[in-house]
């Protein structure tokens, strides 16, 4: 998600299209900061996440390095759809993350549901208008 942010914010190629959407994959087990990995509890724990307390498999750590890259997208004009493909997904984090940014959460059971998630968000963006 860092990385994603600093693209959007610092390299000015996304200004001409006019739409700065994320499209997180994840298998919804956020164990890595930084580089610096920290295992998941092997437990569903509370956490605090944009000011909602959720159960969740990540330690708090995680979570809040997590906040700070969805409020920038956020102040940066960036909607995240964030979907999860594992049976480990952290279904209680992963929405907020999408509501907080304007986007949108899906779970994908296989390839073909994938595809259709795929569709979906391509028919929720705003037409781009060009002369």
């Amino acid at each position: 998600m860092r990385l994603a942010n600093d693209e959007f914010i610092h390299s000015g190629r996304a200004e001409a299209y006019g739409q700065r959407i994320m499209i997180l994959l994840t298998d919804g087990m956020a164990n890595c900061i930084g580089g610096t990995y920290h295992n998941n509890p092997n437990s569903d724990i509370e956490i605090e996440f944009l000011g909602d307390t959720v159960q969740g498999r990540i330690y708090q750590n995680v979570a809040d390095s997590m906040a700070v890259e969805v409020e920038r997208a956020r102040n940066n004009g960036i909607r995240i759809y964030a979907i999860s493909f594992s049976s480990y997904a952290d279904e209680a984090l992963m929405p907020l993350k999408a509501r907080a940014t304007g986007g949108a959460y899906y779970y994908s059971e296989d390839h073909e549901t994938l595809t259709d998630i795929f569709v979906d968000i391509f028919y929720k963006l705003p037409p781009i208008l060009t002369h």
